[in-house]
């Protein structure tokens, strides 16, 4: 029977690819804005609002879609949610 064991030159490759791995994801979460910029398009019909943290586990995001303003309920397992939100026009202030 053929048993294979873990080498360090293995074990080192493994250790170093991971850490570049880390790495390149924190450099992406720190400047998601600048990435956001240049990789997504520009005068989307999708504009992302903002996002408000509801819960520990649950979080209300607001988009805006081809002018109308829609919040997103999203969290946890839970199946995420589409609200559309009705713009009050100055008669009914």
């Amino acid at each position: 029977m053929l048993t294979s064991f873990i080498d360090t030159s293995s074990l080192l490759i493994v250790i170093i690819f991971l850490t570049v791995l880390v790495a390149v994801r924190q450099i992406i979460v720190s400047n998601s804005n600048t990435f956001r910029k240049h990789i997504g398009p520009n005068g989307g019909r999708i504009t992302f609002c903002e996002a408000y943290q509801v819960d520990k586990s649950t979080k209300i995001s607001l988009y805006e879609i081809d002018g109308q303003t829609y919040a997103i309920l999203h969290g946890g397992a839970k199946t995420p949610n589409l609200f559309p939100i009705n713009q009050l026009s100055k008669l009914d202030v």
